[in-house]
C-alpha cells in the first residue's frame, strides 16, 4: 500500500490517476499538467489557434471534470471556435503486469489547430532533466522511454537555457529533435503535431523513475491500441459498482464519494511497495484507507494487503520494524475492521500467531521503555508521528492506537477460538487503557486532556479521531468531551480553520464524522460545504483555499481526505452499532422527500441494503439484510426518522409516522419537499449517468 505526499505541482492541487492496483500512477494539476508518479519531468501542452497560441497553464479559459466520478480527468481549453479537450487516464495495456498512462487530446473546434506538448522539470525540488532524445516514436528522459508517440511530430524544439514549449510558441522549432544533454539536469523539449478538426491525437506516458517495466511479451506499446477515456470511465464505473452503492440527495456530494471510492482502488496496490520518498507509509493512513475500502464493500482489495502482514512483521514484533509507534496498533485496527466487514475466517485464519506477535510487541514496548520528563512508566515513548498531527513528541498519540491495537487483537483471537492469547490481549489493552486515562487526566489542560502541544494540530486531530468513532479507545463520556472541546475551539463554521485562515482538510472531514456519529445534520450540511469549495475534480487536498478552490498545503489528492470522506459518506446512510444497526443514522431537513439508499453494505453483523422513499410527508423505509449468523436475530433502527421503531425482521418495508418541517404550512412544505425530490433525483441521474428514475408510485 502506498500513500504518498510528495509535492508535484505548484500551488498543492491535483488530481491523481493510474489503473486499478497498479502502482504506476500520475497527478494531473488544474490545467492538465501532468507528471507521472515518481518521475522528475512533466508533460505541458498548448493549442495554436487561427490567432494565436494558447498554453493551458496560463490561459483563463480552462475548466476541468471527471468522467463518470472515475480517474479520468478532462481539461478543456477554450480557443475561438470550441474547445480542444485533454484527457488523462491509466490504462494497462493486454498482457502487462504495469499500467501507463494515457493522454488524448482532441480538437472539437471546426478548424484545425495545433498542438505543442512540453516535456520539462516538473515541480519537486529533485526534477531534473540530464538528457532527451526521440528513437523510434520513443521520446527518452535520461535514457528511459518516457513517452510514446503515435507519429513522429512536424516541429520540434529543445533548450538547456529556459523553457522549449515557450522556445516553440515564439515560432522557433526546427523539423525534427535534437537529442540534446545537459549535466545540470535543465533540458527541456517540445514537440509539435497538427490537429485537424475532429481528431484525436494519444500518447503514452510510460511512468515511474525506472521508466516502463512490461513483460517480455509486451516489447512496445502502441497508443492506439489502448482504450479511449470514455471506454476507462466506463470500466471504473463496472468496478466501483463491486461494492457497495451509496446514493445520497446532495448530486455533488454524492458524486465526490464515488470519485474517492475509485481513488481508493488507485491507491490498493499491494503492501511492500515504498511511497516515492524512499520512506514507510504512513501506518495510520494506510490503515484509514484500508478500512474505507472495507466498510464500503472493496474486502478483496483490503485482504490483499493484510494478507501481508506476515511478512512485515519483524522479530521485534513490530510491523515494518517501524520506529512509528502507532504501527501496530494501527495495522491491528484495520484487520479488525475487515474482520468485521467480513467474518471471513479465511481472511484472518492464517493471521493469528501475526496478531498475538504484534500485540505482544505492544505490550512489550510499553513495559521496556518510559516516557522521558517525569511522566508515567507502561505507556509508549512520545516516538515520531505524522506531521498532519504535529510530528515529533505528540503526546498520547501512539497510546491511543495501541489501545485500539490490542482491543482488535483481542476481538481477532476471540473470533479465531484463541482463548488463551485473547485473555492475554485484553488484560494488556485495559491495563494500556487504565494506564492512559489517569495520564491524560494528570495532564489534562485547557478543557483538551493533555493531547498534546496546543500550538500545533495535535488536539484537534486527536480528539476528533476519538469523537468520531473511528477509535474506540475511551469511555463515551470522554469522547464526546474531547470532541465538543475541539469544536468550542474551532467553532461551527464550515469546518476546521487553520493559522491562515484556510481550511485543514482532515479535521474537517473528522469533525464532520464525529457531527454523524452523533446524528446530527450539521455532519452532513459540514460535507455538502467541504466539497462545494473544492475544485470540480473533486480531488480533496490537505489543506483547502476556498477562496481559490486549490490546496494550500503539502499534498495536492490525499489520501487521508479521501479516505475519511468515504468513510463519512457510508456513515450517513448506515451505522454498524455492536447490538443493532442504525438504517437511518441521520436525515437532514435538505432530504426530506428525496431518497436515499445503502446498497450491499458490510456491518459486523452481516450485508444490509436500505432504502428511503416518501409518501408526501411519510417515509417509507426498506431494507434487506442477509445476516452474518443465522438464528441470531439483529435489531434494526430508523433513529434518526423513527426514534422509537425497530424490528428484528431481516427484510421489510414500513411506512414511518410522518415528519413535518418546522414553520409554514404543510402544503408548502410537501411541495417544496416534492420539487427538491424531483430536481434532486434529476440532479443526481444526470451526475452519475444512472437509470435510477425516481419511481411513479408516489415517489417511492
Amino acid at each position: 500500500m502506498t500513500v504518498t505526499t510528495a509535492v508535484a505541482a505548484t500551488p498543492p492541487s491535483w488530481t491523481l490517476i493510474g489503473a486499478l492496483a497498479s502502482p504506476d500512477r500520475a497527478v494531473v494539476d488544474p490545467a492538465g499538467v501532468l507528471q507521472a508518479w515518481g518521475a522528475r519531468w512533466a508533460l505541458d501542452w498548448a493549442v495554436g489557434a487561427e490567432d494565436r497560441w494558447y498554453r493551458a497553464s496560463t490561459e483563463s479559459g480552462v475548466r476541468q471534470r471527471l468522467l463518470g466520478d472515475a480517474p479520468v480527468v478532462e481539461t478543456r481549453l477554450r480557443v475561438p471556435g470550441g474547445d480542444v479537450v485533454h484527457r488523462a487516464y491509466g490504462a494497462r495495456p493486454a498482457g502487462a503486469t504495469s499500467a501507463v498512462i494515457v493522454v488524448e487530446i482532441e480538437n472539437q473546434t471546426p478548424v484545425p489547430v495545433a498542438l505543442a506538448l512540453g516535456v520539462a522539470p516538473g515541480a519537486a525540488s529533485d526534477a531534473s532533466i540530464g538528457s532527451l532524445e526521440v528513437r523510434d516514436l520513443t521520446l527518452h528522459v535520461d535514457g528511459r522511454p518516457a513517452l510514446v508517440l503515435p507519429r513522429g511530430p512536424n516541429r520540434a524544439a529543445s533548450t538547456t537555457d529556459g523553457d522549449a514549449l515557450a522556445v516553440a510558441l515564439r515560432g522557433d522549432a526546427d523539423d525534427e529533435l535534437a537529442a540534446i544533454t545537459d549535466p545540470s539536469g535543465a533540458a527541456s523539449a517540445a514537440l509539435v503535431f497538427p490537429l485537424p478538426h475532429t481528431a484525436t491525437l494519444r500518447i503514452v506516458v510510460l511512468p515511474g523513475p525506472g521508466g516502463w517495466r512490461p513483460d517480455s511479451s509486451v516489447p512496445t506499446v502502441a497508443p492506439i491500441e489502448l482504450p479511449a477515456a470514455a471506454q476507462v470511465a466506463t470500466g471504473w464505473g463496472t468496478q466501483r459498482g463491486r461494492g457497495t452503492k451509496l446514493r445520497l440527495p446532495d448530486a455533488r456530494l454524492a458524486a465526490a464519494v464515488d470519485a474517492a471510492r475509485c481513488t481508493l482502488l488507485v491507491l490498493h496496490d499491494g503492501p511492500d511497495v515504498l511511497d516515492d520518498l524512499g520512506k514507510p507509509a504512513d501506518p495510520v493512513a494506510e490503515a484509514l484507507v484500508l478500512v474505507a475500502l472495507a466498510r464500503t464493500g472493496f474486502h478483496l482489495e483490503a485482504a490483499e494487503v493484510l494478507r501481508g502482514l506476515e511478512h512485515r512483521l519483524g522479530s521485534d514484533g513490530w510491523f515494518d520494524r517501524s520506529a512509528r509507534n502507532d504501527a501496530n496498533g494501527a495495522l491491528l485496527w484495520a484487520l479488525l475492521e475487515l474482520w468485521r466487514a467480513t467474518g471471513s475466517t479465511e481472511i484472518v485464519g492464517g493471521l493469528v500467531p501475526h496478531v498475538a506477535a504484534a500485540a505482544a510487541g505492544i505490550d512489550k514496548r510499553c513495559r521496556s521503555r518510559f516516557r522521558r520528563g517525569g511522566a508515567p512508566a507502561g505507556l509508549l515513548p512520545a516516538g515520531p508521528a505524522p506531521t498532519w498531527v504535529g510530528g515529533e513528541g505528540v503526546r498520547f498519540w501512539d497510546d491511543l492506537w495501541a489501545v485500539a491495537g490490542l482491543r482488535a487483537a483481542t476481538e481477532l483471537l476471540i473470533a479465531a477460538g484463541e482463548a488463551r492469547a485473547a485473555a492475554g490481549a485484553g488484560a494488556s489493552a485495559l491495563e494500556l487503557a487504565t494506564r492512559l486515562r489517569l495520564a491524560m487526566e494528570g495532564s489534562a489542560r485547557d478543557g483538551l486532556p493533555g493531547l498534546g502541544p496546543l500550538d500545533g494540530p495535535a488536539p484537534e486531530i486527536v480528539a476528533l479521531l476519538i469523537g468520531s468513532g473511528l477509535l474506540d479507545v475511551l469511555d463515551d463520556d470522554i469522547a464526546r468531551q474531547v470532541a465538543d472541546d475541539a469544536r468550542r475551539r474551532r467553532g461551527d463554521g464550515a469546518g476546521v480553520p487553520t493559522a491562515a485562515g484556510h481550511l485543514d482538510v482532515r479535521a474537517s472531514l473528522l469533525l464532520a464524522l464525529h457531527d454523524v456519529s452523533l446524528g446530527e445534520a450539521r455532519g452532513q450540511d459540514g460535507l455538502v460545504r467541504l466539497v462545494g469549495a473544492a475544485g470540480h475534480a473533486l480531488s480533496l487536498p490537505d489543506v483547502l483555499d476556498p477562496a481559490t478552490r486549490t490546496g494550500a498545503g503539502a499534498v495536492g489528492h490525499d489520501p487521508i481526505a479521501t479516505a475519511l470522506l468515504v468513510l463519512a459518506g457510508r456513515a450517513l446512510l448506515v451505522r454498524d452499532e455492536p447490538d443493532a444497526i442504525d438504517l437511518v443514522p441521520v436525515a437532514p431537513a435538505a432530504w426530506w422527500g428525496q431518497r436515499w439508499e445503502a446498497l450491499r453494505a458490510p456491518t459486523r453483523h452481516g450485508v444490509v441494503s436500505t432504502a428511503v422513499r416518501w409518501r408526501d410527508d411519510h417515509p417509507i423505509l426498506l431494507w434487506e439484510l442477509e445476516p452474518r449468523s443465522l438464528g441470531v436475530p439483529v435489531e434494526l433502527r430508523a433513529g434518526a426518522l423513527a426514534p422509537g421503531w425497530s424490528t428484528h425482521e431481516p427484510s421489510g418495508e414500513v411506512e414511518l409516522p410522518a415528519i413535518a418541517a418546522p414553520g409554514g404550512p404543510v402544503e408548502d412544505r410537501r411541495r417544496r419537499r416534492i420539487a427538491v425530490a424531483m430536481g434532486g433525483a434529476a440532479a443526481q441521474n444526470r451526475t452519475h449517468g444512472t437509470d435510477d428514475a425516481p419511481e411513479a408510485d408516489g415517489g417511492r
